[in-house]
């Protein structure tokens, strides 16, 4: 392993918490010895590593059940392929036939638990998700060929040698210390002893997660993870008789909840900013990081020459910024020819319009990085629950169904909550233009598959209002409408140019987080104030006024 490699393995061992294995020959005096496991074995070795570790074996179906609401808790999972339980659906009982077909059902409960794993909304959203097929069956291929046909049902997948893949899951095939007699090359290089177990689960996690931004993110989650009892120290109940204290002499009580959510998100900010996980994405880690992949030579155009960038040009781009990069490359590749330091701003203030993506290593898969990165920044629904319901705010961004327009509305907060029952309101709108090609934009959004770029018009005269009617909890919230996946807010009605009332609905695309919604409203309020008036264009001209 590279020190990069080594840095994301420790980030990843002080992530990982809980281990779950799922066997039905745990905690069996006499079973198939092949298929044999050890939960007293497997639990010390974990603990030995600062694991916790939990052996459960179903019985039947129902049991297995119930163990999917732990599974998608914990950090990994490992699973017996053949789970031999009983079925407790009545009048279902295995005739004779069907048991001495056995083999057939190999790996049905353990496909079927997959499956419901991948149903499972929290397992969805919880992140990064490892499991582990640890098997006594030699057939690894053939598991491995039905695990991938079963996932690709439910998720996008690449299949590899022995482990599926996705975005965000990786299931691999190991075999239990009996294969290690097999004569099958593959199979037996395959197969993992008890105390092997936590050194290849903790490899193929860090190998997930082994990432400059993904290594901050981990640390930053472990650390808040650490100091929760710290928090609860905190915020513990006897600050209740403060907290009402407080509440009680507010004009508006509710108001209460923000600075007491606001407080604990600052709190997490302060465990993240003295635990200096930005640290590693130093240029330490970042030098790193380069070494541990592959780039191939690639041309930087300068002053109408191009400038060859290898992997060490690369470390002192990083290192140095642009400008003295750019100096010491010239140097070195163009001796004798001045380089106009005109022309190289001019290339950095338009180095974005022809991003050649220089640092995208060879075996990088990804795509649109630039513009992921983008939405990661920008967006704060990404982080939205399953159960989210959008609300009309400050920062929501939407799209007419008639006029396939966006809008962004800079409804101020405290204008959108609190409204009576039934009450009809008015909500303030920006027009946001689709911008192709290298045209600029403020920002991206998603939709159907697609990027779209967009730049807000600040015009005052197109500013638009929407009316809508609150609902009892005082705020606009959206709505689906029969099997539709998508949220729509119903405003009461909608004039045209010609006055004729034409009923559209709001399809809610996103909400920008609170900064950068903030910034588009203050922004807005700025071209408000501007001073308009006539004067000689001799003098305006010499002003430089626009």
């Amino acid at each position: 392993m590279g020190k990069f490699e080594d840095t994301s393995r420790i980030i990843a061992n002080d992530f990982l918490q809980s281990i779950l294995f799922i066997d039905d020959q745990a905690y069996q005096e006499e079973g198939d010895a092949r298929n044999d496991l050890d939960p007293f074995e497997i639990s010390k070795i974990f603990a030995k590593e600062q694991k916790i570790c939990s052996v459960l074996n179903p019985t039947n179906e129902a049991e297995l059940t119930n163990i999917l609401h732990i599974a998608v808790k914990a950090d990994v999972i490992v699973i017996d392929w053949r789970l031999d339980l009983q079925n407790d659906e009545p009048g279902d009982e295995e005739s004779e036939d069907e048991e001495a077909d056995v083999d057939d059902h190999r790996g049905a409960f353990t496909l079927k638990f997959i499956k419901q794993l991948f149903e499972d909304s929290m397992f969805i959203n919880s992140g990064l998700k490892l499991i582990v097929i640890y098997t006594g069956e030699t057939n690894l291929f053939d598991i491995t060929d039905q695990v991938y046909e079963q996932v690709i049902t439910v998720s996008e997948a690449v299949k590899g040698n022995f482990r599926v893949e996705g975005e965000n899951f990786k299931i691999l095939i190991a075999g239990k210390p009996s294969l290690a007699t097999v004569r099958v090359r593959e199979i037996k290089k395959q197969s993992k002893k008890y105390k092997e177990l936590p050194s290849f689960i903790l490899n193929e996690f860090a190998e997930m997660t082994s990432g400059l931004v993904s290594n901050v993110a981990l640390s930053a989650i472990s650390s808040v993870r650490k100091n929760s009892f710290k928090i609860l120290q905190q915020y513990n109940k006897q600050m209740d008789p403060a907290f009402l204290s407080h509440r009680a002499m507010l004009p508006l009580p509710d108001d209460a909840g923000e600075l007491l959510k606001d407080s604990i998100v600052n709190s997490f900010q302060a465990i993240i900013d003295y635990e200096k996980v930005e640290e590693l994405c130093s240029f330490k880690h970042v030098r790193n990081w380069l070494d541990s992949h592959n780039f191939i030579e690639q041309q930087l155009k300068v002053q109408k020459k191009d400038l060859v960038l290898k992997k060490k040009d690369l470390k002192k781009w990083q290192q140095d910024g642009f400008h003295k990069t750019v100096d010491t490359i010239w140097t070195q590749q163009f001796p004798g020819i001045d380089l106009d330091q005109n022309k190289v701003q001019t290339r950095y203030r338009e180095l974005h319009k022809n991003w050649n993506d220089y640092f995208f290593p060879e075996e990088f898969g990804g795509s649109e990085p630039n513009e992921k990165f983008s939405i990661l920044t920008h967006h704060k629904s990404n982080f939205a629950n399953p159960s989210y319901v959008p609300k009309l705010s400050l920062g929501a961004v939407v799209k007419g169904t008639k006029s396939n327009k966006y809008w962004l509305c800079i409804q101020q907060k405290c204008d959108s909550v609190r409204i009576l029952d039934g009450e009809a309101r008015r909500f303030l709108f920006l027009p946001l233009d689709e911008v192709s090609g290298n045209g600029k934009f403020n920002f991206l959004v998603e939709y159907e598959t697609a990027y779209v770029k967009l730049q807000i018009d600040f015009s005052s005269h197109n500013l638009r209002t929407v009316k809508y009617k609150s609902n009892k909890d005082g705020m606009v919230i959206a709505r689906r409408y029969g099997k539709s996946k998508k949220y729509f807010f119903h405003p009461i009605y909608f004039k045209s140019g010609s006055n004729r009332t034409i009923h559209q609905n709001y399809i809610w695309i996103m909400d920008l987080k609170d900064s950068h919604a903030q910034r588009a409203a203050n922004h807005y309020a700025s071209t408000l104030s501007r001073i308009g008036l006539d004067e000689s264009e001799y003098l305006r001209r010499w002003a430089g006024n626009k």
